[in-house]
């Protein structure tokens, strides 16, 4: 099984601003969307395209918590496990100008409380030998480095996999933590190392450094493809440079993809291909991913070591 747990769910408000934006006066909007959102959900979501079944554990609170929830509650192969807070989960907008160029605003959210936590960390405890519990996006208030140790520790004694993708978490608490897999983007995987030069280029050169973190490292670079480091050699993977329409879901996609296919049995190269087909399908497109739409993307899609 794949748990996937989202600190800090969200509504996704996506809207395209017609004309260039002005000061102390309305500005005008089209094509409008809302999404239930989270990186953890993101996660269950394109798990779900893909015919693989998860739970999904879900920190919820007010009117937002309610339409995450609605959102979720007919997909037949995600369990959602909501977890209540008091408040309100946050609204980010995302706000579309042109081809280039957005305007994105986040929102804080409501503030966990030790309930909350202890539920979330109950809910952990179900945790069954070899599932994959993946712990993915921001914190809300009140989790914090020591809830995460918990949390991993948690997983570990059940006999579970630990799958980190938080931007949050420093490489003393990942440390601790003993992850399975991390997943950083170039970006963090230079903020992790405390560095700013580590570029697709040169970044073979780097791997090493992290192999006292995790037994798999997944770094995703854009355009440039992505790298899989492993104990059984590094595997890099090229795809087509398209077009880019979403970039923030390309990340998820490629995770959900990954664990999707080792948890099926798949070998390292041939999940690497399939989370490179996943992230190219995913920033393709604003609309729900599909299974076809990610089938489309593997041919173009090239793993090799070296």
């Amino acid at each position: 099984m794949i748990i996937t747990v989202t600190l800090n769910p969200c509504i996704d408000y996506y809207i395209h601003v017609n004309a260039p934006l002005m000061e102390d006066e309305v500005n005008r909007g089209s094509e409008e969307q809302f999404k239930a959102a989270g990186k953890g959900l993101k996660v269950s979501r394109l798990l779900s395209e893909l015919g693989i079944p998860s739970t999904a554990i879900a920190v919820l609170g007010g009117f937002t918590g309610k339409y995450i929830e609605q959102c979720f509650a007919s997909d037949p192969l995600i369990r959602l496990a909501p977890v209540k807070v008091n408040g309100v989960n946050r609204i980010n907008m995302k706000a579309w100008m042109d081809e280039s160029k957005a305007l994105c605003i986040n929102g804080e959210g409501p503030e966990a409380d030790n309930v909350t936590k202890s539920v979330v960390l109950s809910q952990l405890h179900r945790t069954m030998p070899n599932d994959w519990v993946l712990l993915s996006g921001s914190m809300m208030k009140g989790f914090d480095d020591d809830f995460l140790k918990e949390a991993a520790e948690t997983v570990h004694a059940h006999g579970g996999n630990v799958v980190f993708d938080m931007e949050q978490a420093s490489i003393e608490v990942m440390k601790q933590c003993h992850p399975e897999l991390i997943k950083p983007n170039l970006y963090e995987y230079n903020k992790l190392l405390g560095r700013d030069d580590i570029t697709a280029a040169n970044l073979g050169e780097h791997l090493a450094e992290t192999a006292g973190i995790a037994k798999f490292r997944l770094i995703s670079c854009g355009k440039d493809g992505a790298v899989l480091a492993t104990p059984e050699g590094d595997f890099w993977m090229d795809q087509p440079h398209d077009e880019m329409v979403n970039k923030a879901g390309a990340g998820d996609a490629m995770l959900a993809a990954f664990v999707g296919s080792i948890a099926k049995g798949r070998t390292l190269s041939e999940s690497l291909l399939w989370a490179g087909a996943a992230g190219n399908a995913a920033a393709s497109t604003l609309d729900q991913v599909t299974e076809t739409l990610v089938e489309s993307y593997l041919e173009h899609i090239r793993v090799y070591q070296k």
